[in-house]
């Protein structure tokens, strides 16, 4: 890739299809490369995507380094508290992607109502209320006018 380290390196899912062995195996197997590198100063931060307490639970049982990140589907209809306070509670920092909700949020009528009343746009309300509900906000677009938009807010 011609770099010297990456920023983040992320396990992006905590299940696997092989037969013959379990998730958590496979799980932890993984996670123990990335420690490796992480070690070896290859990866200033690891994480992980869509895993649940359990998941983590069994990660801290398993390894030896907690994950710096763990990146979750998150927006108004989509808040996984209890998942949010045990971050919180064991140092690992939640990030929120999708935070328009798959575009679900942008005609939701509350959101819109928001939008109206603060002069901002649906997307704007979404990121802002991940944003002060203490996620690390990732959207999403490929339109350069949104990417401008989607910062400020």
């Amino acid at each position: 890739m011609g770099v010297e380290y990456l920023d983040i390196y992320m396990l992006h899912w905590p299940d696997s299809m092989q037969p013959g062995r379990s998730n958590r195996e496979l799980r932890a197997e993984a996670w123990r490369a990335l420690e490796e590198l992480h070690e070896e100063g290859l990866c200033r931060t690891i994480g992980v995507s869509n895993f649940m307490i359990h998941h983590l639970e069994q990660l801290k049982q398993d390894c030896t380094v907690v994950p710096h990140v763990n990146q979750v589907e998150y927006h108004p209809f989509q808040q996984p508290n209890k998942l949010i306070e045990y971050c919180r509670q064991e140092g690992i920092a939640f990030q929120g992607y999708c935070p328009l909700a798959k575009g679900q949020a942008l005609s939701n009528p509350t959101i819109i109502q928001l939008a109206q009343k603060y002069g901002r746009s649906p997307a704007q309300i979404c990121i802002r209320w991940s944003i002060q509900n203490g996620a690390i906000t990732i959207p999403k677009s490929t339109k350069k006018e949104r990417v401008v938009e989607n910062c400020q807010v």
